[in-house]
């Protein structure tokens, strides 16, 4: 991903469930120090991650904003080297945000980052955002 050849902090996990643990440390870390630290303003999940899907981690991320264990939407992407109607379908029925289809091109990096700036209320400068990238590869 290029994300992070743009200045932004952009944190990655090689599959599911480190991605699960990494949402669950920012969440703890957004709860003890207060509006300065920020959860992810963008999550993107490759549909098919080790041990978990892109879905089943869309579903853990509802769920901790259903609890509210995380406080604001984060939009979230799923990405998958297919583009099969039903995979599109089953992603919008749970929520997800947007579905890219591999590999992903600058332009697409670029339209998902403005989008995702739309979703921010507070005063904040780009650098300081966090992004979220689970598992995906180059192709």
């Amino acid at each position: 991903m290029c994300i992070r050849d743009r200045g932004l902090n952009c944190i990655e996990a090689a599959d599911g469930p480190q991605a699960i643990e990494i949402i669950n440390e920012r969440k703890a870390e957004t709860y003890s120090c207060g509006p300065s630290c920020q959860m992810f303003k963008l999550i993107i999940s490759d549909l098919n991650m080790p041990f978990m899907t892109g879905y089943e981690l869309l579903n853990n991320v509802k769920e901790m904003q259903r609890t509210s264990a995380i406080r604001k939407m984060i939009p979230f992407v799923i990405a998958s080297a297919f583009d099969k109607p039903s995979d599109v379908e089953e992603g919008f029925k749970l929520g997800m945000s947007s579905f890219l289809t591999k590999p992903i091109s600058e332009g697409m990096i670029d339209k998902l980052l403005r989008l995702s700036l739309i979703h921010i209320s507070e005063p904040t400068r780009q650098a300081e955002i966090s992004y979220a990238v689970f598992c995906l590869k180059k192709k």
